[in-house]
């Protein structure tokens, strides 16, 4: 979680760019761990997903097809026991 946590300080120093991409960079890093584990990593993809999103349409950036993919794949994953 810490490129996610670089990302929220980057926000708060209004560093757009540079947050979206340390969101972007922990999202990656998160994916396939959610993809091999989906309902053990759910909760911190869905706090990643959702920075991803807020950064880019801070920023005006239309959301990208490998995006949209992952918003279906969480959406569609089981919740933690």
């Amino acid at each position: 979680m810490s490129l996610n946590n670089l990302g929220d300080r980057q926000r708060e120093l209004d560093q757009s760019g540079q947050a979206m991409a340390s969101y972007q960079e922990a999202l990656d890093f998160l994916w396939p761990f959610f993809e091999a584990r989906p309902a053990v990593f759910q909760r911190k993809a869905t706090y990643m997903l959702r920075d991803v999103l807020v950064s880019r349409q801070a920023l005006g950036l239309a959301l990208t097809p490998e995006f949209e993919e992952r918003l279906a794949r969480l959406s569609s994953a089981r919740p933690e026991p």
